[in-house]
């Protein structure tokens, strides 16, 4: 048996989304080769599932959001929300269905038995990893929440990649308390957060060699034996084995944000041109305030593991790019404020 949210949530739902799916922006970007679809808050990031993009929005909601390939429209995507089954449930069972959502990263991968499943961070009146079973056998996808993991101790999760097992890993930036003065501390270079792994049967543990400043972006490599973590304030991007942890390989990459794999192996990582107190600034702004911050997306080489500019921007069309993802020769690019995400034609990767 499965319980609904009630009256209250559905009027809340109707008060914060657009009732309808959005289109082009009226202020489309005078660049050529760039297109704006509004209709969402801070769309944070970006995975694809078939001939759709699912994207998260740093914004009080009870849903995430659908972008049809590849003009859209971008549309609200229902998360689900009704409680499953016992023997439906994925992640801690004793966690209960969230009130809301606020998603930040999210990762989408098969499970072992071949069934697609996305993790999302959640950060709407507690600190969870959420659980949707995605099936993508229909023209959009259909989100069914399954269950979620609560943060661990003190931390604020940035991001999530999922694993085979059914855990994940996460980031913890910052920790939750004293985030400004460890943001302070981390541009001047100090350790301020890691990499946490969870496991069904065991729980949280700290992943070995991931301490720096401002962990965020984190990626499973296709094979499943490595990952790769963006350490923000660091300005690094690395590759670490999963097991143990070890730091495989490394490149400098200035403010390194989200990540994902091009369909050569390559990552493409967001990359800001912005002072520590300009981001704050544009954290702190409300959720659909568009900034002008600068951002490249950098291709780092799988086999070389050596970064170039695949795309950069001024930030006019929009600021503060986090993910970009690439569907031929065009890049979809979200942003942790604003209220649209951009779709980028660009030449063939070298």
């Amino acid at each position: 048996m499965k319980v609904r949210h009630g009256v209250l949530g559905a009027a809340l739902l109707l008060a914060v989304l657009p009732a309808v799916a959005a289109g082009t922006c009226d202020d489309a970007p005078e660049e050529v080769g760039i297109e704006a679809y509004c209709g969402i808050a801070a769309p944070e990031d970006i995975v694809r599932v078939g001939d759709s993009l699912i994207i998260s929005s740093m914004a009080e909601t009870w849903n995430l959001y659908r972008f049809a390939l590849p003009g859209g429209p971008l549309e609200v995507l229902d998360a689900g929300l009704e409680l499953p089954s016992p023997d439906d449930r994925w992640g801690d069972p004793a966690c209960e269905l969230p009130e809301a959502l606020i998603t930040h990263g999210i990762d989408i991968a098969r499970r072992v038995n071949g069934q697609w499943q996305l993790l999302a961070v959640n950060h709407a009146g507690r600190e969870s990893i959420e659980y949707f079973a995605v099936d993508d056998s229909g023209p959009a996808p259909v989100l069914d929440w399954r269950g979620c993991v609560m943060a661990a101790e003190n931390t604020q999760f940035n991001d999530v990649a999922a694993l085979p097992d059914g855990g994940f890993l996460a980031t913890d930036p910052i920790t939750a308390s004293w985030q400004l003065a460890h943001m302070l501390g981390g541009a001047l270079g100090m350790e301020t957060g890691q990499v946490y792994r969870w496991r069904p049967d065991q729980g949280y543990e700290v992943v070995p060699h991931t301490r720096g400043a401002y962990p965020n972006g984190i990626l499973l490599s296709a094979d499943g034996e490595r990952f790769y973590l963006n350490r923000y304030l660091d300005g690094l991007v690395q590759e670490h084995d999963l097991e143990t942890g070890e730091v495989l390989r490394s490149v400098a990459v200035a403010r390194p944000d989200n990540s994902s794999l091009a369909a050569d192996g390559a990552l493409l990582v967001a990359s800001h041109d912005a002072s520590v107190f300009t981001l704050l600034n544009a954290v702190f702004a409300d959720a659909q305030e568009r900034n002008e911050i600068p951002y490249r997306i950098v291709r780092i080489d799988p086999d070389s593991f050596t970064a170039s500019v695949r795309f950069a921007s001024d930030g006019k069309a929009m600021g503060g790019g986090t993910v970009a993802q690439e569907v031929g020769d065009e890049l979809y690019i979200g942003a942790f404020r604003g209220d649209r995400i951009l779709r980028v034609r660009v030449p063939a990767a070298p």
